[in-house]
């Protein structure tokens, strides 16, 4: 499993705004390979950070395209910025490991 990690940057007062933009937008949902999404938010100082788990790191490649333009668009709605966009392989997934 594969994990894109991208973090944002917006004033706090848009801080909703961002989570509604990202919550209305169903594309990355529907991405081929996508098993997962989190988005969290420190509404205090308008910081977010999403992961998006991937079957492979073939999906994740493919996803690229289509995941920045969801980016780019959840962030044009709340007056915000893409900071970073880093990928990693997942080593440990607890859910995989429960009993």
């Amino acid at each position: 499993m594969y994990a894109r990690v991208s973090t944002y940057t917006a004033s706090p007062s848009n801080a909703d705004r961002l989570v509604e933009a990202f919550g209305s937008d169903n594309r990355l949902s529907q991405m081929a390979g996508i098993r997962d999404a989190f988005l969290l938010v420190d509404r205090a100082s308008g910081r977010a950070l999403t992961i998006t788990l991937w079957d492979s790191e073939e999906a994740m490649t493919a996803s690229a395209v289509g995941a920045t333009q969801v980016r780019q668009a959840a962030t044009g709605t709340a007056e915000g910025r893409v900071e970073s966009v880093e990928a990693y392989e997942v080593a440990l997934h607890l859910a995989d490991a429960a009993v």
